[in-house]
């Protein structure tokens, strides 16, 4: 028997936001698994991570719209978000000498209001 190869561009990793049952995650794993195409599929339910490692990465395309389907069937308000896509930038800024929790609040209200700024602290 002849031993399947994945290489890297072979996996994706999708993030389920809202998902909040152990079975439904455990269902979505078993239900992935089983997709003609896939050789692996794993879900995370604590990171809310399904993991899928395709025979061929051109059959993604196909792989994502049946995963699409169980996962709306299983959990209608979970949605599917490419990790790849929702990478974001991070920065952080020392603010040395800066010894009022005042302004440091007034700091990260303005700062969380900036365009482009998704969350500050």
């Amino acid at each position: 028997m002849k031993e399947k190869s994945v290489n890297k561009s072979n996996k994706k990793v999708l993030i389920l936001e809202g998902l909040d049952c152990a079975n439904c995650a455990a269902k979505i794993e078993a239900q992935t698994q089983s997709l003609e195409g896939v050789n692996s599929a794993t879900v995370d339910f604590v990171s809310k991570k399904l993991t899928i490692e395709a025979v061929d990465k051109k059959e993604f395309g196909k792989i994502l719209g049946e995963v699409t389907s169980i996962v709306n069937k299983l959990e209608p308000d979970v949605k599917i978000v490419d990790a790849e896509k929702k990478k974001v930038n991070k920065s952080i800024v020392m603010l040395e000498g800066l010894g009022c929790a005042n302004c440091a609040a007034k700091m990260e209200k303005e700062i969380s209001g900036l365009e482009g700024v998704e969350f500050a602290a």
